[in-house]
C-alpha cells in the first residue's frame, strides 16, 4: 500500500491521508489478531523450563535486527536521496521479507487445536477467559505500571525540552538505552529459568521505582541523570518484559490463551490512553499552574510528576508480592537473600557466573558445586 499509494492513489492530500488512516487501521487490527494468536502458539511449542531464555534470545535478536535495518534504511535513503524511488526500494524490501516471513511460519510446527463447537468467541467469551483470580491480580498490578509508563514518556519529552536537550543527544540516549536492554535481555532470560519468573518479576517491579527517582536529580545533574535513569530503566524493563510474558502465560488458562491475550491487550490500550489523557489534560496543566503560582519553572512540575510515578510504582511493587508463585522454584525473596550472605561480593560473582551459562541443564556437577551456596538452588 505504501508503494502503490503515491502512484495510483487519489490526488488530493486529504484523500490520501484518509486512505493511509484506513490502511493503518487495517494493519493494527490484523496485528492484534496475529499477536494474540502468536503468543498462544508460542505457549504450545516452547517448553516452560526454557521460556525465559527463549524470550531473552528473541528480544535480543529483534533489537539487533531492528537496529541494523534501521541504520541500513537510513543509509540507503541518504545515498539514493529522499525521493519516491528510494522509499519504494525500502518498502519493497519490507514486502519481500514480509512474504518470506509468512513462508517460514507455514513450516513451523503447530499442535492440533481443540475447538469447542457451538461456542462463539465474542465479547462474553473474552470476559469469561479473563475471569481468573491470578490473571486479574496480575493485570491490576500491570495497569499501575502502564499508567505510570504513559506519564513517564510524556513527562520525559517535556523534561528534555525544558533542559534544552539537543536532538543528537536524545538519539544517543535512546541508543544507549537500547544497547542496555539488549545485553540484559539475555541475562534476565537465564535468571528467570533458574530462579523463577516470580523472583524476576518482583525484583524488576521494585527496580522500576528507581528511574523516576533518578530523573528527579536532573536539576542537579543535568543530562547525566537521564543517562543513569535510562540505564536502570532498561535493565529493569528487559527483565519485566520477559517475566511479565511468563506470568501472563501461567496465570491464564491454556485453552483460552488467545482470548485472554486479547483481553490483556485491550485493557492495556485503555489504561495507557487514559494515562496520556490524564497527564496532558490534568496532571501537567495542574502542576504547571501550581508551579507558576509559586514562581517555579518547568523542571518543578516535571519533577513532581516523576515523584508521583515513583510512589505509584511503590504500590505496584508491594501488590506484586501478593501474586501467586507459578513455578516450583525458589520463592521470590531468594533474590534478596542472595546478596545478604557473609560474603555478598562472592554471591554477586556467583550469580553473574551463573547467568552466562547457556542453561541450567548445561551446568554440570563440577560447575554447580563451585557456585557460592547462596547461588545454588536446584529443584531435583
Amino acid at each position: 500500500a505504501m508503494i502503490t499509494l503515491p502512484l495510483w492513489g487519489p490526488e488530493s492530500e486529504s484523500a490520501r491521508i484518509l486512505v493511509l488512516a484506513c490502511i493503518s487501521f487495517a494493519f493494527w487490527v490484523t496485528a492484534g489478531w496475529g499477536g494474540n494468536a502468536w503468543f498462544s502458539w508460542m505457549r504450545d511449542i516452547v517448553p516452560e523450563q526454557y521460556r525465559g531464555r527463549y524470550w531473552g534470545y528473541r528480544s535480543t535478536l529483534m533489537t539487533v535486527i531492528s537496529a541494523f535495518w534501521g541504520f541500513a534504511a537510513g543509509y540507503t535513503l541518504e545515498r539514493l536521496g529522499l525521493d519516491l524511488n528510494a522509499f519504494k526500494i525500502i518498502y519493497g524490501i519490507g514486502v519481500f521479507f514480509g512474504v518470506a516471513d509468512i513462508v517460514c511460519f507455514v513450516g513451523v510446527y503447530h499442535p492440533k487445536m481443540l475447538i469447542k463447537r457451538g461456542e462463539a468467541a465474542d465479547f462474553t467469551k473474552m470476559v469469561e477467559a479473563a475471569a481468573h483470580p491470578g490473571f486479574l491480580k496480575f493485570t491490576g498490578v500491570m495497569a499501575i505500571l502502564w499508567f505510570t509508563g504513559s506519564l513517564e514518556s510524556l513527562t520525559g519529552y517535556h523534561l528534555m525540552r525544558a533542559i534544552g536537550m539537543e536532538i543528537f543527544n536524545i538519539q544517543t540516549l535512546v541508543l544507549f538505552g537500547t544497547l542496555t536492554h539488549l545485553v540484559f535481555s539475555l541475562l534476565w532470560g537465564h535468571f528467570i529459568d533458574h530462579y523463577g519468573t516470580k523472583a524476576a518479576f518482583n525484583v524488576t517491579m521494585f527496580g522500576a521505582i528507581l528511574p523516576p527517582l533518578i530523573v528527579t536529580l536532573t536539576p542537579l545533574l543535568g543530562e547525566t541523570a537521564l543517562y543513569a535513569a535510562a540505564a536502570v530503566g532498561n535493565i529493569m524493563g528487559a527483565g519485566l518484559a520477559l517475566a511479565g510474558t511468563n506470568m501472563l502465560f501461567s496465570l491464564s488458562k491454556k485453552e483460552d490463551q488467545a482470548m485472554t491475550m486479547a483481553t490483556y491487550s485491550v485493557f492495556a490500550g485503555i489504561v495507557m490512553a487514559t494515562g496520556y489523557a490524564v497527564c496532558e489534560n490534568l496532571l501537567y496543566p495542574g502542576f504547571r499552574w501550581a508551579g507558576n503560582r509559586m514562581g517555579m519553572g518547568p523542571l518543578f512540575y516535571a519533577v513532581l510528576i516523576y515523584v508521583t510515578i515513583a510512589l505509584m510504582r511503590v504500590v505496584s511493587g508491594i501488590l506484586s508480592m501478593r501474586l501467586p508463585e507459578i513455578e516450583k522454584k525458589p520463592v521470590a525473596w531468594i533474590t534478596v537473600r542472595l546478596f545478604y550472605t557473609t560474603n555478598p561480593f562472592r554471591a554477586f560473582y556467583s550469580m553473574g557466573r551463573f547467568l552466562v551459562v547457556k542453561s541450567s541443564r548445561l551446568v554440570g556437577k563440577k560447575d554447580y558445586e563451585n557456585l557460592h551456596p547462596s547461588a545454588r538452588w536446584r529443584i531435583d
